[in-house]
């Protein structure tokens, strides 16, 4: 698996006029651009070559909040060949690497098939283009002859050609040694002159990018096509008659009429399904874009085409939750609750113990998963609502070598808390336990890590903040699960997660879901993750004043509240049900509490795709609503007049 890419933004000419990587097209640089779309697909560690002090891109990336990518600063004398950028970077490369220009402007999915390359199995590869009558300049791209995997000829000029060079490549530390010891007195400015010695060697591969879409960003000219490209393809630049172009699609004009159609079908005024803003916690308010990606060419699950869309959604979900290589995402049909279930039953063996951790509805539920399937449970229970104490769990554990795993809700739905998760990851990985977290009501909104919080397992569903549709689970697997679970005999056919580690989709999924899932993913990576939880606090914070000034209570006052629910308690002039009525008739629908909390509290929740309009029209209508009420409880007395 590729795991580092090697970027270079060094000015190679000494040209000043020219693009460079702080370029930008569209409303971010070239060089974040490259750097996002490439995390996005599964890599997180970069090398950066740069000018000898240049600290302006340095600073640049440093300072933004959504570059979250770990980054090595490499220099190299001002116009000198990319060979010597190459050579500076040698020391941090230890396995095959993606090596690319900064100026290339591309679509993020044309890097992840290269992921997946087993290290033992790579060799130098040259990402290609067979379809040269689209390019807006090929007069000046590399021009390339292959014949059947390998690359035969390289030049501008070449006469007999089939394919371009996109400006790609995975390059293997033995061929950086080699290029290494041209230093300067190798030939050419560009990444992909360098390898004119594997050619002629016969030791270079073409690699086909089947159709994606890419620009060299080189002039004003190739900016403002660059420009174009983004507006009418969108961010990641999805060309839906590419890889398919047996099925004829017209591009961008036609997702955007499918786009409008379906907001025309939504806002059919003769429809008899009445559009509500959904103020309950999942499942949440969809984008016209989420909901015109159901509608799609029929495709079968077990054919390439399927194949690709599940292989990029769980790139970019390994991105949301912060992983790594080292993180394997397994995808399910069904609710949060099959991925919990999943999970425990899957990673607990019959002679060890399942410590619950649980302060609310949905940790419970961890233990009444774990009762049916007969694990010896350890379950610290707490009040709903009530705070965890991380000092109760390590005692537990120390005391009791046999409990092999924990396991807790992130933000705990039922009551709106957020448990301390990092703390007792940490304490998990030094007593060396397998820590799984619940994130359904967290990823995306919420600032989780599996990584940095030690998470063996998250799982999380698709129809909270991540703005998809409900009957889509996953769990983020740390691969240091597979060898402790390795022996431990199935517990159920369907939610055994090493089936789905072997075969990936061993089961029919659900299609149009995952591709509904898959543009809500493009749209949270495209808002950037750091934005979102912004946003989720605004939007929260303004909520909770204007129930504050409405003078409704919350059920917890700690703290450690999330930022997408709020729990109120049920004033005393209004039922739960004539309030949640009153609201639906007006077209909001809220959520009422369970268990011991039903009908004494209910939920608001600030989740999906909610604008501030959303915001304030229920803010508005929820007002009207409590002063209604409250007057009919407490009509105004007359008053005699002397």
């Amino acid at each position: 698996m590729i795991s580092k890419a090697v970027l270079l933004a060094a000015s190679n000419n000494g040209r000043s006029n020219r693009p460079g990587p702080m370029t930008s097209v569209g409303d971010c640089s070239l060089l974040k651009r490259a750097i996002a779309g490439i995390e996005q697909q599964g890599i997180h560690e970069f090398i950066v070559v740069v000018d000898e002090g240049d600290d302006l891109i340095r600073h640049s990336l440093a300072h933004d909040a959504d570059v979250t990518a770990r980054i090595t600063w490499v220099e190299q004398p001002r116009g000198a060949c990319p060979a010597v950028g190459l050579a500076a970077a040698r020391a941090h490369i230890d396995a095959p690497v993606l090596a690319l220009h900064s100026n290339l402007l591309f679509s993020p999915g044309m890097v992840g098939p290269l992921v997946d390359l087993d290290h033992s199995s790579a060799r130098p590869i040259l990402l290609v283009d067979y379809k040269v009558r689209r390019l807006f300049d090929p007069d000046a791209v590399l021009k390339v002859r292959t014949e059947e995997d390998r690359v035969a000829a390289v030049g501008f000029d070449l006469p007999d050609y089939d394919a371009v060079a996109v400006g790609l490549a995975v390059l293997t530390p033995e061929l950086i040694d080699r290029m290494a010891e041209s230093g300067d007195n190798a030939v050419g400015t560009s990444l992909v002159e360098l390898l004119r010695p594997l050619v002629a060697a016969g030791e270079l591969y073409a690699w086909d990018i089947n159709g994606a879409l890419w620009q060299q960003v080189h002039s004003a000219e190739t900016r403002r096509h660059g420009e174009w490209m983004l507006r009418a393809y969108g961010e990641n630049l999805h060309d839906d008659s590419a890889p398919a172009a047996r099925h004829q699609a017209s591009g961008p004009r036609s997702n955007e009429r499918t786009l409008s159609y379906i907001e025309g079908l939504l806002s059919d005024s003769r429809s008899r399904a009445r559009h509500y803003v959904l103020m309950n916690p999942g499942p949440v308010l969809t984008s016209p874009r989420v909901k015109s990606a159901l509608v799609h060419h029929d495709v079968c699950h077990r054919d390439e085409d399927y194949a690709v869309v599940a292989r990029r959604i769980r790139r970019k979900l390994r991105q949301v939750c912060r992983g790594g290589s080292e993180h394997d995402v397994m995808l399910l049909s069904g609710s949060g609750t099959a991925a919990m279930e999943a999970t425990i039953s899957s990673c607990v063996p019959r002679d060890g113990k399942l410590m619950v951790v649980s302060n609310g509805a949905f940790g419970e539920r961890f233990a009444e998963i774990a009762s049916v399937h007969k694990l010896e449970t350890v379950h610290l229970r707490y009040d709903w609502g009530e705070l965890v104490d991380p000092a109760d769990i390590e005692r537990l554990l120390s005391d009791d070598p046999s409990i092999v795993a924990v396991v807790m809700c992130h933000h705990e739905t039922s009551v709106g808390i957020l448990n301390p998760v990092n703390r007792v990851g940490a304490i998990c990985r030094e007593l060396d336990r397998m820590f799984f977290v619940d994130a359904v009501s967290s990823l995306g909104a919420e600032d989780i890590d599996v990584r940095r919080d030690k998470i063996d397992v998250l799982i999380s569903s698709a129809n909270k903040c991540l703005h998809a549709i409900s009957g889509v689970s996953f769990a983020c697997v740390d691969k240091r699960v597979w060898r402790r679970i390795a022996d431990i005999e199935p517990r159920s056919y369907y939610l055994d997660l090493r089936r789905y580690y072997e075969k990936q989709i061993p089961f029919t999924p659900a299609v149009s879901s995952f591709f509904a899932l898959d543009a809500a993913l493009d749209e949270l990576l495209r808002e950037g993750i750091s934005q979102r939880q912004h946003r989720y606090r605004r939007v929260n914070a303004v909520l909770r004043r204007e129930l504050r000034e409405m003078g409704l209570e919350r059920f917890t006052v700690t703290g450690h509240e999330s930022h997408t629910i709020t729990t109120v308690k049920v004033p005393s002039y209004i039922s739960y049900g004539d309030l949640y009525q009153a609201l639906k008739d007006r077209g909001y629908i809220i959520y009422g509490c369970k268990d011991a909390l039903q009908d004494r509290c209910f939920q608001i929740a600030n989740m999906g795709d909610l604008s501030d309009e959303h915001l304030c029209g229920f803010i508005d209508t929820f007002g009207d609503v409590l002063a209604r009420a409250r007057a009919n409880a407490h009509p105004r007395r007359a008053i005699r007049v002397a």
